[in-house]
């Protein structure tokens, strides 16, 4: 097993912007840190006139976004739920502070 070096410790201000982007951004999550990765589950905000998957598309969409230019990339992720229910999405985000 090898040591971490300081390439595989988070800084507390890049957590912090994660989680100020995805807070805004979904109705609910949770987020686990693993070295520099992120995994994020999100659940869309309610609404009665559209679907909750139209919704957690287009939330999913305006997080990608907001991260360019944080150091933060993430892949699509995995949208699931019920038709006509709330729907979620888990995500991956991984961090480099070479991509600021």
């Amino acid at each position: 097993m090898r040591e971490k070096t300081d390439s595989d410790v988070l800084s507390e201000d890049a957590a912090n912007t994660l989680i100020e982007i995805a807070s805004r951004t979904f109705g609910d999550l949770i987020c686990r840190f693993e070295g520099r990765q992120a995994f994020i589950s999100a659940g869309a905000n309610d609404s009665r006139d559209r679907g909750s998957l139209e919704i957690i598309t287009e939330q999913r969409e305006a997080f990608l976004r907001a991260l360019e230019g944080t150091g933060w990339k993430a892949g699509q992720g995995f949208v699931s739920g019920p038709r006509g229910g709330r729907s979620s999405l888990n995500i991956r985000a991984e961090y480099s502070a070479d991509a600021e």
